[in-house]
């Protein structure tokens, strides 16, 4: 691996480098990936110099109720309680 980077540095100026290669062959597709993103309403942060993407997906959920999620705290504070006695218990035995 350092014989390749070796090779690649010695080249940095030139179009046959691969860090000028790969970004040139990345950047369409994160231009791509950016301008889908925002036809389904997401917002992409489009990085400069990276090769992941973040994108703000908040406005997708806006139209949803919050009352689904009720439902389940309370199936996990019993199923917490119930897994809290059988630990008591199994210490208690021990």
């Amino acid at each position: 691996m350092a014989i390749g980077f070796e090779t690649e540095t010695s080249r940095l100026g030139s179009k046959d480098c691969y860090f000028h290669s790969l970004a040139e062959e990345l950047q369409p597709k994160r231009d791509k990936m950016a301008d889908f993103l925002q036809e389904v309403g997401i917002v992409p942060v489009v990085p400069e110099g990276g090769y992941f993407m973040i994108a703000d997906y908040t406005e997708l959920g806006e139209g949803r109720s919050s009352g689904s999620s009720s439902g389940s705290s309370s199936r996990s504070s019993s199923s917490s309680s119930s897994s809290s006695s059988s630990s008591s218990s199994s210490c208690s035995t021990m």
